[in-house]
């Protein structure tokens, strides 16, 4: 399998390391952030990739972003990308009938399948081509560089699926070859080691690659399965996740090419929260991403880029007990950018290009897993949908203002045309201090999983669904001084036409995929960061989030009943010597469920022990963590189907060791 080939690949390039490691590096100031009088220089100096086509640092861009930097992730023990934005005021991640780490940007949620924060690698868009999903476990917390979250609409940037925000994971880039090699060990039989290199080749060649296989082991637990006329079963789970996975990135002059593979397992709760429909079983999830992008600077003022990509994916939904039937899917999703960009001062610019992207089903029917004889289609395939954009955005800047304004027009196969516009205002003080103010809108498209997919007696979709739109206004404010790092922002938000599920009718036994009322968001977030070696590292992030009841279903409730309205989360790391330790906390406030039972607020901390030293010219690192250390049972509420009240996050306390060698 494509993992499998990367995994060599990955040991091929650490032997390439040792014939190519003797390329020059080039000038100590071009790898280092200039120095300031702050310990936030190098936040101060990143541009990020997730607001703008055109990298720009956090004060000056156009968008509310949070970037979780690779000295965050090391300093406090991060051990995947979920924990990683899950420390991020505004966002959390929920549990859903079919899969685990569902991110929800300033408590709208997902309902399941309906993706409305957009995942990308190195600024590749990733998705799941029937439902639109993603899986933030595409990528090991050991690839990655930085983490960039956007929260807020984001469809002139990205079209749809950008709806409430977007998550860019930024692989390691290193100008100097190193490589790292990784393994350890965790309660309840759980496993982890990988790889990865950074590599320098002739003529300014740049590669990372890097493979992990991962198997973490949860609590087992005891519920009672969905209500039924002959009463409420008993359901017995036990938590197991799987995850194998592979990145490769090259950069060559104007030319730069990624692949991320995956194979992932994690247990499931069925096409009805009971044994007999496949809970308990394995989801299995098989991805691969191919990108092909080009960057080139025409003349002085003139730079023109071109992307390609392809993101397979194939998925097998388990259906029935002891995994005798499965839900098939298969398709293929092709995305295209050519855009250009104008600068003919450092006052001005204007970026334009287009898109298109063709969403393919291929396959998407029920089978006999044992013999592979199939049963029926979900969906009726092949089916595909196109769809093509054009957008622009414009930048300029006076004094300490900059103004953007930009706008994406998208004409879909199935639904028309859709206009969605952003404009934002940031009045900055040097690179120290700014204010922005920012309008936009988004969209999402039904997806084929939306409109025609059905399961008998559970889901059915609905070919008349429009569109998800939605509007927002944020006013933000950012400042750093010495050791202090602080950015604080609220929000307002109007969705529209939210896609949701429902009977149509109350004798009908599917429930339906509809469009849902008007729901209105507002709320707010803190982030507070302090640095100082001879203090720590400490933050603190505050997010709250409510809304009205626009979208209520009677009996059943409403999007931000089902969402805790405040989430606090806070951490101190400190560096003592050889040895270096951090500890954090979370606190999230009670919600309702479903059913109208409360979900109890829960606190977590975390605690991490390292210690590092020499061996030769090796660096060896030892780390002992343990995860959830007061054993909370978290709980989300079941907002998909709504027959149960929660689901729980089934990990339990976790503890670890891992021991890496860096040479």
């Amino acid at each position: 399998m494509a993992t499998d080939h990367l995994l060599r690949l990955t040991l091929a390039a650490l032997l390439g390391q040792l014939l190519m490691g003797q390329a020059t590096p080039p000038p100590l100031e071009e790898i280092k952030p200039s120095l300031q009088d702050d310990a936030f220089a190098a936040l101060l100096n990143t541009k990020v990739e997730v607001s703008s086509h055109i990298p720009i640092t956090v004060f000056r861009g156009p968008s509310t972003v949070s970037v979780l930097d690779r000295d965050t992730l090391l300093s406090f023990g991060i051990q995947t990308v979920e924990e990683a934005v899950n420390l991020v005021a505004g966002l959390r991640t929920v549990r859903a009938l079919g899969y685990t780490d569902i991110a929800t940007v300033r408590g709208l949620l997902q309902d399941a399948y309906m993706n409305r924060v957009l995942f990308l690698i190195n600024g590749t868009e990733t998705w799941d081509t029937a439902t639109g999903l993603t899986m933030l476990s595409r990528v090991p917390i050991q690839d990655v560089e930085r983490i960039e979250v956007l929260k807020g609409p984001a469809s002139v940037l990205y079209g749809t699926n950008a709806y409430a925000g977007a998550i860019n994971v930024v692989l390691r880039r290193s100008y100097l070859p190193q490589t790292q090699v990784y393994g350890g060990a965790s309660v309840r039989g759980g496993s982890r080691y990988g790889l990865n290199a950074s590599i320098q080749g002739p003529g300014g060649l740049t590669v990372f690659v890097g493979g992990q296989d991962a198997r973490i082991f949860g609590r087992d637990y005891t519920l009672l399965d969905e209500p039924k006329p002959s009463g409420r079963a008993t359901l017995t789970m036990d938590e197991r996740r799987f995850d194998r996975t592979a990145n490769f990135y090259a950069q060559w002059g104007p030319l730069n090419f990624l692949f991320n593979g995956l194979e992932s397992q994690a247990t499931s709760f069925g096409l009805n929260f009971s044994q007999a429909f496949g809970a308990q079983e394995l989801i299995s999830n098989q991805g691969q991403l191919y990108h092909l992008g080009y960057k080139q600077l025409l003349g002085e003022a003139f730079s023109l880029r071109s992307d390609v990509s392809v993101d397979r994916w194939y998925r097998i939904f388990p259906a029935a007990a002891n995994n005798a039937q499965g839900n098939h899917i298969k398709g293929t999703r092709t995305h295209g950018l050519l855009s250009g960009t104008w600068l003919p001062s450092s006052d001005f610019s204007l970026e334009a290009g287009g898109t298109f992207q063709m969403v393919e089903q291929t396959l998407f029917q029920r089978r006999n897993n044992s013999t592979g004889e199939a049963l029926f289609n979900d969906i009726q395939t092949p089916k595909e949908v196109r769809e093509n954009s054009a957008f622009g955005q414009i930048q300029y800047q006076t004094g300490p203002w900059t103004f953007f304004m930009g706008s994406r027009h998208t004409d879909n196969q199935v639904f028309g045309t859709n206009t969605s516009s952003r404009v934002a205002a940031v009045f900055a003080l040097e690179n120290r201090q700014s204010i922005k103010l920012i309008w936009g809108q988004s969209f999402r498209a039904p997806t084929l999983f939306d409109q025609y997919v059905f399961s008998a007696n559970v889901l059915k979709g609905n070919p008349s669904v429009k569109p998800e739109t939605s509007e927002s206004v944020e006013v933000a404010w950012l400042f750093a001084k010495g050791g202090f790092f602080i950015q604080t922002q609220v929000f307002n938000g109007t969705f529209k036409n939210k896609l949701t599920r429902s009977r149509l009718h109350p004798t009908e036994t599917e429930v339906t995929t509809i469009n849902g009322p008007t729901l209105k968001s507002w709320g707010g977030e803190v982030e507070l960061k302090y640095k100082q070696p001879e203090v720590g590292n400490l933050f603190l992030n505050i997010g709250f989030a409510t809304g009205n009841r626009g979208d209520e279903i009677p009996g059943k409730g409403y999007n931000y009943l089902w969402v805790p309205k405040w989430d606090f989360k806070g951490g101190f790391a400190r560096q003592l010597g050889a040895f270096s330790t951090s500890i954090s906390a979370r606190h999230i406030t009670e919600a309702t469920g479903p059913a109208m039972e409360k979900i109890p607020a829960i606190t977590t901390m975390d605690a991490t022990l390292r210690f590092h030293h020499k061996v030769g010219k090796i660096e060896v690192k030892h780390e002992v963590f343990v995860k959830n250390a007061t054993d909370q049972d978290i709980l989300y509420a079941e907002n998909a189907r709504r027959n149960l009240n929660a689901l729980p996050e089934g990990m339990g306390r976790q503890a670890g060791y891992i021991l890496s060698f860096t040479f």
